[in-house]
């Protein structure tokens, strides 16, 4: 039975909802829920698996389109594709940080929707097949030790090999001392399999093993063979840690 790809749209104007939810049934997708806000996503992402999210950047209340996508990423590994009736730089760069699988700027036709979700869709696909990147992270094993599946095969990870992850949009690269793995998969997850006593987040896209840093100073954190940025808002939380694990 062909699959029929579900979406996820969040957009606060109803009317403009519900000729968007039209036009993708019509194109032989399923959407699952129309949201206007952040209240019920968690629920909306668990219960009905949506395959991709359209989600517009202008939404009203608590949390605007930008805040949400970040949030979609903490809590899913699923394609992007942004709404907007504006195309200003600002905005653009403040969504680059997301790395959406796609971009439409209102008013948009039924051929633009239609296509950026379908490339959007099989981009991601492609991609993910292309790399041999798991969906979901295999863990078994001991605390210090998990598989990961990498182009078919379970890979075994010491945790205290783990130099820092970082994330960039659906995925997160794992890089150890001597390699680095791919898996799409939300960061959350995975740092939710780590010992949080020396894994902490040090900048918004990277998670640091503080047991594996050389140095660091305000700026940046060096380790045996690798450098990444230190964000300023987390530089107390490092200095915290550091002081007090054991190394």
């Amino acid at each position: 039975m062909r699959h029929i790809p579900k979406i996820l749209l969040i957009e606060d104007n109803f009317s403009l909802a519900e000729n968007t939810k039209e036009l993708l049934e019509l194109s032989g997708y399923e959407v699952t829920e129309i949201l206007s806000s952040s209240e019920g996503l968690k629920e909306s992402l668990e219960f009905n698996k949506p395959d991709l999210v359209l989600l517009d950047i202008r939404l009203q209340g608590k949390h605007d389109g930008i805040a949400i996508g970040k949030m979609i990423r903490e809590l899913a590994a699923i394609p992007i594709v942004f709404l907007t009736s504006s195309s200003e730089k600002k905005i653009l760069d403040e969504v680059k940080e997301i790395v959406p699988e796609g971009y439409i700027v209102k008013p948009y036709s039924k051929e633009t929707l239609i296509t950026t979700v379908t490339i959007a869709l099989n981009s991601y696909e492609h991609h993910t097949r292309g790399k041999g990147i798991t969906i979901e992270p295999d863990i078994i094993g001991s605390a210090n030790e998990f598989f990961i599946r990498e182009k078919g095969w379970l890979k075994r990870v010491n945790i205290d090999h783990i130099q820092y992850l970082k994330t960039e949009g659906s995925y997160v690269h794992i890089h150890l001392k001597d390699k680095t793995i791919t898996i799409r998969n939300t960061v959350k997850d995975l740092m939710s399999r780590l010992p949080e006593s020396y894994f902490i987040r040090v900048h918004k896209s990277f998670i640091a093993n503080i047991k594996l840093i050389n140095a660091f100073n305000a700026k940046e954190i060096r380790f045996e063979n690798d450098t990444i940025p230190l964000g300023r808002m987390y530089y107390s939380d490092l200095m915290d840690s550091v002081n007090k694990i054991n190394l």
